[in-house]
C-alpha cells in the first residue's frame, strides 16, 4: 500500500473501453501502485447497456488491482456490476435509461453499497450542478472545462470557481467535491486547484502517458 492510501481522491482515471481491457488494468495499477487511496478509477461503457462478461471481468481486475493498492473503484451506472465486485461506489450518468431523480438514484445506491459508498454524478451545466449538491452526492464531475473531442463547448475555469461558490469551503467530509474534467493535463492542473477544484478526472492524460505513474503524480500534485 502506498503512502497515500489514507488520502481522499484527488485524480480519477476514467477508463474507455475501445483502448481494451489489458491496457486499461495495467494504467491502473501503474497509477494505484504511486497514489493509493488517491486515486479514484472509474470504469465506464458506454458501448453496451448489457452488463456482459467482457465487463464483468474488467471490473473484477480493476477492483483487485485497486484493493491491493488502497485504491477506490467506482462503477458508472451499473449498480449491480457494482454490489457484485464490492465496489466503493457509483457514478451516476444523467444522461440514460434511468429518468428517476437523482437523490432517488443515489438513495437506493447507498442502501445497496452501503452508507459510506462514494457516490458521484456529472455536472454538464449549473442545473445538473444544483440537483448533484441537493442530492448530498459525494463527488461531481464539472465538464468540459477544456476543449475535449465530442464533448460540446468548454465551459472554462469559470465553471469551477461557480461550483465552488455553490459548494462552498467547509470541510471536504461534509460537502460535495468538485472534480474537472474534459481536456484536463498536466499544464492545466495547477489552474483548476487555483480555480476551486479538489481534485480533476482525466481519460486521455493517463492512457496516452509515456509513463502513466509519472503522469498520475504529476495530474495529483496540485493537492498533495
Amino acid at each position: 500500500m502506498s503512502e497515500a492510501s489514507e488520502r481522499a481522491p484527488v485524480l480519477a482515471f476514467v477508463t474507455e473501453r475501445a483502448r481494451g481491457p489489458g491496457e486499461t488494468v495495467a494504467v491502473a495499477e501503474s497509477c494505484a501502485a504511486v497514489l493509493g487511496s488517491a486515486l479514484l478509477v472509474q470504469l465506464r461503457d458506454h458501448e453496451s447497456e448489457a452488463e456482459d462478461e467482457a465487463v464483468a471481468s474488467l471490473a473484477r481486475e480493476l477492483r483487485r488491482v485497486t484493493r491491493a493498492h488502497g485504491a477506490r473503484f467506482v462503477v458508472n451506472g451499473r449498480l449491480a456490476l457494482a454490489a457484485a465486485t464490492g465496489a466503493d461506489g457509483i457514478h451516476l450518468p444523467s444522461r440514460g435509461g434511468d429518468s428517476r431523480p437523482l437523490g432517488e438514484r443515489a438513495a437506493e445506491a447507498r442502501a445497496l453499497l452501503g452508507r459510506g459508498a462514494l457516490v458521484s454524478a456529472p455536472a454538464h451545466d449549473e442545473a445538473e450542478l444544483a440537483t448533484a449538491i441537493a442530492a448530498r452526492v459525494d463527488l461531481v464531475l464539472v465538464s468540459p472545462v477544456f476543449a475535449s473531442p465530442g464533448k460540446g463547448p468548454a465551459r472554462g475555469l469559470d465553471a469551477l470557481v461557480r461550483a465552488r461558490a455553490l459548494v462552498g469551503h467547509g470541510s471536504a467530509r461534509l460537502r460535495t467535491r468538485v472534480f474537472a474534467l474534459g481536456g484536463v493535463d498536466e499544464s492545466r492542473v495547477a489552474s483548476c486547484a487555483a480555480s476551486g477544484a479538489d481534485g480533476v478526472a482525466v481519460i486521455r492524460a493517463l492512457y496516452e502517458a509515456p509513463d502513466p505513474a509519472r503522469a498520475a503524480k504529476m495530474l495529483a500534485r496540485p493537492w498533495r
